[in-house]
């Protein structure tokens, strides 16, 4: 599992991508969960490039966004991979997710923080070379 985590403005975007299993989804929402923590915002989580998710990743998800609203943010899901659509559908958990637009584009990146990971330089560069 990858997550890329951007900030902007009141906008906490993340992406997921890869097998969102047991063992690699822990480590990735403690990281989400701290940079929400540093200061509280709209959280964007974008599932497009989601292969597989467990049934302890989507409880988890659940968890996260109960905790975003709690702090009075918005919690929406972007554009989840057919895999991820199929299991929300199944399970019924689809109608507790504010969906983003079908197809949004992710908003205009920031680092999360000033000392960017690796994985968020990686997607603006991927975000520049789009636009030119």
């Amino acid at each position: 599992m990858k997550t890329e985590i951007l900030r902007r403005d009141d906008e906490l975007y993340v992406r997921l991508m890869g097998d969102l299993s047991r063992g690699g989804c822990a480590e990735s929402f403690t990281e989400i969960r701290r940079h929400f923590a540093e200061r509280p915002a709209d959280l964007l989580l974008d599932m497009s490039q989601v292969e597989f998710i467990s049934s302890f990743a989507l409880a988890t998800v659940l968890r996260l966004k109960d905790h975003v609203r709690s702090q009075d943010k918005t919690f929406r899901l972007l554009n989840p991979s057919p895999q991820v659509r199929v299991i929300l559908e199944k399970t019924g958990l689809g109608a507790h997710f504010e969906p983003g637009a079908p197809g949004a584009p992710p908003p205009a990146p920031v680092p999360a923080e000033a000392g960017e990971t690796e994985n968020a330089s990686e997607f603006l560069e991927k975000e520049d070379s789009r636009s030119q």
